[in-house]
C-alpha cells in the first residue's frame, strides 16, 4: 500500500512527508529519492527516546531506536530531508534533560534537519488503556501519571512549558529548529494553503510554548476550512467568504489579514528566526510547584 501511494505522489509529482517508526522505510529508498529530485521529500522518524530500555517496554511493535536513527542517516546521505518526532514524551519516563538531550544529539549526528515534539496526551479510551496496561507493571509509575494529568487528556500547562524548554534548550545548543517548513506544490488555489499553512505553523508555535492569546485548536480549525477553500484567496478574503467560515474566529481572521495584506505574519516570523523563543525561555514558570509536579 504505501508503495503505491508513493508511486503516484512520484507519477504526479507531489511531495511527500513521510512519518515512521520503522526502518523498513529503506525498503522504498528508490523512490524516495525519485520523489526528492522531482518535488520535494522529508522522512520524520518518530523516536520519543534514544533509550533502548523505553523503547522495549513502550514501544515493542517499532524498530529500536539505533535502527531509525541508522535509517535516518542513510536517508540524509542520499540527499533525503530528514527530522525527528520526539514524541510523545512520556513523564516521568523520557522527560529528564539527560534523556532529551540524548536523543536530540543522536538526531542532530543523524543527520536530522528539524525537531518537531509534544508531550503525552491520552484521549478517551486511550487513557483507560494506558493506565490499565501500565499498572499491571508499573502500578507507582502509573499512580504518579494519574496524580499529574488529574483525569485530563494533557498534563498541567506548567509541565508543558518546563518540557518546552528543555528541548528548545537543547535542540538550540545543537542548532536543530523546532519547526518544518512545508512544501507546497504549484496549485490553482496555492495562496489558500499558504494561508492555512500559517495558521497551522502558528498553532504549533503557540502550543510548544503555552499559548499567547488564543488557543491552537481554534488556529487549526480555522486553517482546514482555508485549506479547503476552492477560489482565490484574496478573493475570498474581499468578498467576506473567510470571515463568514464555520470555524472561523476572530484572532485567526485577525492573522489571515495580516497575511493577505504583507504576505506574512510577524508573530511566526518571530517563532521562526527565534526572537519570540528567546522571549519564551527567558519567562520563569508561573507555577511555583513546577518542580513538585515534574517530580511527581
Amino acid at each position: 500500500m504505501t508503495r503505491r501511494l508513493l508511486e503516484t505522489a512520484r507519477d504526479y509529482g507531489l511531495p511527500v512527508h513521510v512519518m515512521t517508526k520503522s526502518a523498513t522505510v529503506l525498503r522504498d529508498l528508490d523512490l524516495l529519492r525519485e520523489i526528492a529530485d522531482t518535488s520535494n521529500c522529508t522522512v520524520s522518524f518518530s523516536i520519543p527516546s534514544s533509550d533502548e530500555t523505553f523503547a522495549a517496554f513502550f514501544e515493542s511493535g517499532a524498530s529500536p531506536p539505533a535502527e531509525r536513527f541508522e535509517a535516518m542517516k542513510e536517508l540524509h546521505e542520499a540527499g533525503i530531508g530528514t527530522g525527528l518526532c520526539l514524541m510523545p514524551i512520556v513523564p516521568f519516563f523520557s522527560d529528564s534533560e539527560d534523556f532529551i538531550q540524548d536523543t536530540l544529539r543522536q538526531a542532530r549526528n543523524a543527520g536530522a534537519g528539524h525537531i518537531l515534539f509534544g508531550a503525552m496526551t491520552l484521549r478517551d479510551e486511550q487513557q483507560d488503556h494506558f493506565y490499565s496496561v501500565l499498572e499491571k507493571s508499573r502500578p507507582e509509575e502509573a499512580g504518579r501519571l494519574k496524580r499529574l494529568y488529574k483525569g485530563e487528556y494533557a498534563p498541567p500547562h506548567c509541565y508543558q512549558k518546563e518540557i518546552s524548554r528543555r528541548v528548545i534548550t537543547g535542540a538550540r545548543e545543537l542548532g536543530l529548529p523546532v519547526h518544518m517548513d512545508r512544501h507546497l506544490p504549484e496549485h490553482r488555489f496555492i495562496e489558500a494553503r499558504k494561508a492555512a499553512t500559517t495558521l497551522f505553523q502558528l498553532a504549533y508555535f503557540h502550543e510548544i510554548t503555552g499559548g499567547r492569546n488564543y488557543t491552537s485548536s481554534s488556529l487549526v480549525k480555522a486553517a482546514r476550512e482555508v485549506e479547503n477553500l476552492r477560489m482565490d484567496f484574496h478573493e475570498a478574503m474581499d468578498n467576506g467568504i473567510v470571515n463568514s467560515l464555520e470555524m472561523m474566529n476572530r484572532i485567526s481572521y485577525s492573522v489571515l489579514e495580516e497575511y493577505a495584506t504583507d504576505g506574512k505574519v510577524v508573530e511566526l516570523e518571530g517563532y521562526k528566526n527565534g526572537s519570540l523563543l528567546d522571549e519564551f525561555l527567558e519567562v520563569k514558570p508561573t507555577c511555583q510547584n513546577v518542580k513538585t509536579v515534574i517530580q511527581g
